[in-house]
């Protein structure tokens, strides 16, 4: 095999063209994964994508900004219940972590919406806006997630 002048040159140079290439391929999908949408200090999510990312993750907290008694009537499994009114008043005392990922839904798009911005005006770091309660119940019968969903409570 004839080694040709400059390819060790040649070698060294496409290998860390390369090298770069994928590092900031990696580096983009992971600022993308946690970057807040355009103009937002939150995440806007769709109610199929936010159940992709809960397929997967961990420790992240879904969080109901409708009054208790919506709340009552049905909401997503494992939701906790923050009315939007008392929200800046009951957020530090049941959302002690500041960079956990926190999904926000209501009864609008505008509630959730609203609700995800205050969190993220108090500090909250992993916000993500889910949409309405309605989108949830709508897609429901679409999806492989049904367990997401709870029955309303007697």
């Amino acid at each position: 095999m004839r080694n040709w002048p400059g390819s060790g040159k040649k070698i060294a140079l496409i290998t860390l063209i390369c090298s770069l290439i994928t590092a900031f391929c990696a580096v983009f999908q992971i600022t993308r994964s946690v970057r807040p949408s355009i103009g937002k200090p939150y995440e806007m999510l769709t109610a199929q994508e936010a159940r992709e990312y809960m397929s997967y993750e961990e420790n992240y907290l879904i969080l109901d900004v409708r009054d208790r008694e919506k709340f009552e009537q049905g909401h997503l499994n494992k939701a906790i219940n923050i009315p939007y009114d008392i929200l800046v008043a009951e957020a530090p005392l049941k959302l002690t972590d500041l960079e956990q990922t926190i999904y926000v839904y209501g009864d609008s798009v505008k509630q959730s919406c609203s609700g995800a911005q205050k969190l993220s005006d108090m500090g909250y770091k992993g916000i993500a806006e889910i949409g309405s309660y309605d989108s949830w119940i709508m897609q429901q019968k679409d999806t492989e997630t049904e367990d997401l969903m709870s029955s309303p409570v007697e």
